[in-house]
C-alpha cells in the first residue's frame, strides 16, 4: 500500500525519517542551546486552558532574525530559527506532503511542543481543523521530534480512520483502539485536519520535545481561527 493510500484509509502516516540520527543530534544540540539560554519555562508546553490565551496574545517574532541568543517564541520558530526553517522546508518531507496534498502547498504555521518531566499536561482529544479556520480543511499537521517520543513520554495518540465521515464532535466513542505515534528524533508524523489525536502526561523524567509544522493546499481560504492567531503563509 502506497503512502498516500495509507494516509486516506488511517488519516496519518508514522516514523518518516527525514534527516540522519547525525543531522538529528545537531539539530537537538541548537535547541538545547535555546533552552540553555531562555530556560525550560518559556519553552514549557502551557496548560489546555492557557494556550488560546498564549496563542492570541503572542507578539509576531522578526522575520530576519536568526541568533539563539534572541528568544524564541512557542508560536512560529520557523521565522526566527534557521534550523527549524531547514526542517520546515526539507525536501523529504515536503515532497511527502506534496503526494497527499497536491504539488502547490504553503508552510501556515509552526509550534514548540515540548514537556518536561513528569511536570508537563495532557492534551485532551480534538481535531485540528475545529479551530484553524482554514477552509476547505485541506491541510497536514507535521510532527518532527526532537527528542524521543513514546507513550511514556506523552507521544501523540491518535484515532485510526475517525477522519472519514465525520463531523467535528471530539467524542473517541465513534471508533476503537487509540494508536499511539512513537517517534525517534529525526522522524516525523503527519495526521489529518480532522483525525481525532491527542497526548499524554510525560511521565518518564526526560524531556519530550518536537515541532509541529502545518502544511496547506495553496488554494485553501483562511478565516478567522477561533484562538484568535493570524497565520502567515508562505508558498512553498
Amino acid at each position: 500500500m502506497s503512502q498516500p493510500q495509507k494516509y486516506r484509509r488511517a488519516g496519518f502516516l508514522n516514523g518518516l525519517r527525514i534527516v540522519s540520527t547525525d543531522l538529528a543530534a545537531h539539530y537537538r544540540k541548537l535547541f538545547d542551546a535555546i533552552e540553555e539560554v531562555q530556560g525550560q519555562e518559556s519553552l514549557r508546553m502551557p496548560e489546555e486552558s492557557a494556550i488560546r490565551q498564549a496563542i492570541a496574545s503572542s507578539q509576531p517574532p522578526p522575520d530576519s532574525a536568526d541568533n539563539v541568543a534572541k528568544r524564541v517564541s512557542l508560536f512560529d520558530p520557523h521565522l526566527t530559527v534557521a534550523f527549524i526553517w531547514e526542517i520546515a522546508t526539507n525536501s523529504l518531507l515536503l515532497d511527502t506532503v506534496r503526494s497527499l496534498l497536491g504539488r502547490r502547498i504553503m508552510l501556515l504555521c509552526s509550534g514548540i511542543s515540548c514537556k518536561y518531566g513528569r511536570s508537563s499536561p495532557s492534551v485532551q482529544w480534538h481535531r485540528d481543523a475545529s479551530y484553524l479556520g482554514i477552509t476547505p480543511p485541506s491541510f497536514i499537521s507535521a510532527w518532527y521530534a526532537l527528542d524521543r517520543s513514546d507513550l511514556s513520554s506523552g507521544c501523540l495518540e491518535v484515532l485510526p480512520g475517525s477522519h472519514i465521515g465525520t463531523s467535528f464532535s471530539t467524542s473517541r466513542s465513534e471508533v476503537g483502539t487509540s494508536e499511539p505515534l512513537e517517534l525517534k528524533p529525526g522522524e516525523v508524523s503527519l495526521h489529518h485536519p480532522l483525525l481525532l489525536h491527542r497526548s499524554g502526561l510525560n511521565q518518564t523524567r526526560s524531556r519530550r520535545c518536537g515541532i509541529v509544522f502545518r502544511y496547506a493546499r495553496a488554494d485553501v481560504i483562511l478565516t478567522q481561527s477561533s484562538t484568535g492567531r493570524t497565520l502567515r503563509p508562505i508558498g512553498l
